[in-house]
């Protein structure tokens, strides 16, 4: 008879080939080599705090100075009056072509 972890672990890898997810896969891994330790290398000597310098005396604060009063806009000024366009004048009347006169006839020669 198939035990129950058997057959759990044939459904499990029949639902990871269906589903396209891998099953992980034991791989042999090699130990890193081994690398020498860098040289230790000596801390930098300890150089002496600068001494603390006194903060400058406070200076006390200038007056305050009144802001310059509000003056006040000019008054608006109005715009000047359009001025009316000069009047056309009118194109000279057009006179008429003198009438064509006739021809004098002409006469039959002898």
């Amino acid at each position: 008879m198939i035990s129950k972890s058997l057959l759990l672990l044939f459904l499990v890898a029949s639902i990871g080939q269906l589903s396209g997810i891998p099953l992980p896969q034991q791989q042999a891994t090699q130990a890193p080599e081994e690398t020498e330790a860098p040289e230790e290398t000596e801390a930098p000597e300890e150089t002496e705090a600068p001494e603390e310098t006194e903060a400058p005396e406070e200076t006390e604060a200038l007056e305050e100075t009144e802001a310059p009063e509000e003056t006040e806009a000019p008054e608006e000024t109005e715009a000047p009056e359009e001025t009316e366009a000069p009047e056309e004048t009118e194109a000279p009347e057009e006179t008429e072509a003198p009438e064509e006169t006739e021809a004098p006839e002409e006469t039959e020669a002898p």
